[in-house]
């Protein structure tokens, strides 16, 4: 099956950058040459030949534009509706965030994040090698429980209140290894 283009609104035109006249009536192979291999048009396919509808992401670059879309594809008498929503902004914050996870996997301090109820989100190589903590073990774990002694409550309180109040605390923490070990 080779889908053509029977209908495109204007807020397409505006995401891919063409023209409804440009598109309609067009052979999608001819429009969007790269998207079969990434299994745009199989997926359509799929829609038609089981009614299930389709979603997935696709990395839409030609000459004019390169973008993310989520696309979302449901049978219609005949074809095919399909409808793309431009996530480019969240895919490269994505790629940032990766980026940044990467550099402070490098550094040779213990790096750690936690959430707002302390809950810890981030994990760094070297505080797995410091703590003998893995990622695994500790994301979602609350920091208190299984780094510090709860004779630390009280400076941990404080670390938390003045970094909320000024935006950072400098001092001294005594945290514990996986072996129990005081670091």
């Amino acid at each position: 099956v080779d889908f053509e283009c029977v209908l495109v609104n204007p807020q397409a035109e505006k995401l891919i950058g063409s023209t409804a006249e440009d598109m309609v009536g067009v052979r999608l192979r001819e429009t969007m040459p790269k998207q079969e291999e990434k299994g745009l048009f199989e997926a359509y396919r799929e829609v038609v030949e089981t009614g299930e509808p389709a979603k997935m992401e696709i990395h839409y670059d030609t000459d004019t534009l390169d973008a993310w879309f989520h696309v979302m594809a449901v049978k219609v008498e005949n074809g095919v509706a399909v409808t793309y929503r431009d996530i480019t902004e969240r895919k490269e914050a994505e790629q940032r965030i990766r980026e940044q996870a990467q550099l402070l996997d490098k550094a040779r301090d213990a790096i750690l994040a936690h959430d707002m109820d302390g809950r810890i989100v981030y994990w760094n190589k070297s505080a797995e090698r410091l703590t003998g903590w893995s990622k695994d073990e500790v994301i979602g774990k609350w920091a208190r429980d299984c780094l510090y002694d709860p004779d630390q409550k009280d400076k941990l309180r404080e670390c938390h209140e003045t970094t909320m109040e000024e935006g950072e605390w400098t001092g001294e923490l005594r945290m514990r290894t996986k072996e129990g070990e005081e670091r």
